[in-house]
């Protein structure tokens, strides 16, 4: 009973999605979760002899009996999910000419003046570096982009200035996984064209980030760091981007482009989600398969079996080489 006033009292807190009036199920279902979480990892359970049953593949589920899956806690959540409202606020798409003018014009612009501070302009190499890889690279979310080793990225900039004939110009990045795979490798190596059809210059960012790691010597840490080897946060590469979104935002010359009037630039363009849904839709519209969509996504499958053999492979995807089929995953970072 307890618990269920403390939800109640939660959800009158102001929210962020939802007018600022109240607290969603789903922030407020938290309380119980932790409550359950606790109870459930406790040495005395009220059970005597907990029970747990094991699966062939290894999992265990361990049985016990807490006040969070009463029946009265379990009517008291149901009511509130039916009667409290959901309001979703998804990021609006970063297409791929918006982030062409973004990087080549606006940031370009401020990166060559003589005027510019060394921290000013390593921090925009940095983050320009970043939006690259986790926009048009690989189509990646926020926090995803951040994973990039430093010292493969300084390895394998060479890799792909002069390749073989038929196949494009391509750099090769690199980033930690979170677990060890079948063969102790933690690594995701993604090919990216050397630039975009949306006029994008992918190896010249990534080229410049490698010259500032070389410099400082920061090989050992993840690409990017700010001037102490620690990693860049969304909100420090938001931070970078949104004035200079909202300058696009007035510019009335920038007709296929421009962001339109009265959207909350800070509120609907984050790095977490604004940049794949842009890769995404810049792909689509440009007639880019479905096959080399799935393909430029595999990676992800690794990362959720937690380095095993992923076991929602389809035999597309289970078949696919990294090498092999490099032209097709290519193909993506060149089409957007």
């Amino acid at each position: 009973m307890g618990v269920a006033i403390l939800m109640l009292e939660k959800s009158l807190e102001p929210g962020r999605n939802s007018n600022k009036t109240y607290q969603q199920f789903d922030t407020v279902r938290k309380l119980r979760s932790a409550v359950s979480n606790v109870y459930g990892a406790t040495a005395s359970r009220g059970c005597k002899e907990p029970l747990a049953f094991k699966s062939i593949r290894g999992e265990v589920q361990h049985l016990y009996q807490g006040s969070m899956q009463s029946v009265f806690m379990e009517r008291f959540t149901l009511g509130m999910r039916i009667r409290m409202p959901e309001i979703t606020i998804q990021s609006l798409p970063l297409m791929g000419v918006t982030v062409d003018e973004l990087l080549s014009s606006r940031l370009e612009a401020e990166w060559i003046d003589s005027g510019t501070e060394p921290t000013r302009k390593r921090l925009i190499t940095i983050v320009c570096g970043y939006i690259v890889v986790v926009t048009f690279g690989y189509s990646l979310r926020g926090h995803e982009g951040f994973w990039m080793d430093a010292g493969r990225l300084c390895e394998g900039i060479r890799t792909g200035r002069n390749p073989p004939v038929g196949e494009l110009r391509h750099v090769l990045v690199s980033l930690l996984g979170r677990f060890k795979g079948e063969q102790g490798t933690r690594m995701h190596v993604f090919p990216l064209s050397d630039r975009t059809s949306s006029g994008i210059r992918i190896r010249l960012w990534l080229e410049r980030v490698v010259k500032i790691l070389l410099d400082e010597r920061k090989e050992n840490c993840l690409a990017f760091c700010d001037g102490e080897g620690y990693q860049l946060t969304e909100r420090k590469v938001e931070e970078v981007i949104h004035p200079v979104l909202q300058e696009m935002q007035g510019d009335t010359s920038l007709k296929g482009m421009m962001i339109a009037k009265g959207v909350k630039v800070g509120e609907f363009y984050r790095c977490f989600r604004s940049f794949r849904r842009g890769a995404e839709n810049t792909a689509m519209k440009n007639r880019v398969s479905q096959s080399t969509i799935e393909l430029v996504h595999r990676w992800t499958k690794f990362e959720r079996s937690r380095g095993k053999q992923p076991k929602s492979f389809s035999v597309y995807e289970h078949y696919a080489d990294g090498a092999q089929t490099r032209p097709l995953q290519l193909s993506f970072s060149a089409n957007l």
